[in-house]
């Protein structure tokens, strides 16, 4: 029966807390092997960006966590996607995401770029327009 280590991830071959008595490899082959792992996305900056502040537009959070590979030494808690810059309309796929060094997307090794988060427009038009269908037409100059 294998055993499993005690590791966030959940992988039962991750050497990131691994004992030596539960795990088969040398020291010298698990550091230089690749583990696959999923992190989570921490969103930073979501109440100042531009397409909510001024926008009123909402966050949408596609993805919440993302394939990684890495060494096992590399292997980040989570990673920061920081939404300071977003505008509404627009979003944030994987290839605009600052990594740590060693670390790379799983789906971006594969040709994909998923987007992770988004912010929509606000349906029925701005609240500019919104305040401006609301006043009180002026009665007409006779």
């Amino acid at each position: 029966m294998a055993r499993r280590n005690p590791c966030c991830c959940a992988i039962t071959n991750c050497t990131r807390f691994a004992t030596p008595s539960s795990t088969s490899t040398s020291s010298a082959s698990a550091s230089t092997e690749k583990i696959h792992v999923k992190v989570p996305l921490h969103f930073i900056n979501e109440d100042v960006a531009p397409g909510v502040k001024l926008g009123g537009g909402l966050v949408t959070h596609i993805l919440t966590e993302a394939d990684v590979s890495c060494l096992a030494k590399d292997l980040p808690e989570f990673i920061e996607v920081d939404l300071a810059n977003l505008e509404a309309g627009h979003s944030i796929h994987l290839s605009e995401i600052k990594l740590p060094k060693g670390v790379e997307f799983e789906q971006l090794a594969h040709g994909e770029d998923t987007a992770v988060v988004s912010i929509a427009k606000p349906r029925g038009g701005s609240a500019a327009d919104e305040e401006a269908a609301e006043a009180p037409e002026a009665p007409a100059a006779e």
